[in-house]
């Protein structure tokens, strides 16, 4: 009966130890996957900043040009034009 007692908690330490051991390689994959997690939200968040800024951006861009006087809007415009055209009759010249 003592022989039969020693085996059974021989066994069950073996167990014991088993189990531990799988346990902890479980919580070494959960915690890889939580520093994963994390570096995501951290990305997400700097992209989601960025995003926010490139609206303000555009937003007093949009509101600068909204608000210059319709000759500077148009002689702006023209210059882009006139810019345009002197780019390609300089392209076609070398051709």
């Amino acid at each position: 009966l003592e022989e039969a007692l020693r085996d059974s908690i021989k066994s069950n330490s073996e167990i014991t130890s088993e189990y531990k051991i799988m346990q902890e390689r479980h919580l070494g994959h959960v915690s890889e996957r939580v520093v994963d997690y994390r570096s995501i939200l951290v990305e997400n968040t700097q992209i989601r900043k960025q995003k926010s800024t490139q609206r303000e951006q555009i937003q007093t861009v949009e509101q600068s040009v909204a608000s210059m006087p319709a000759t500077e809007n148009k002689r702006r415009r023209t210059t882009d034009a006139e810019k345009s055209m002197l780019a390609h009759a300089d392209m076609l010249e070398q051709v």
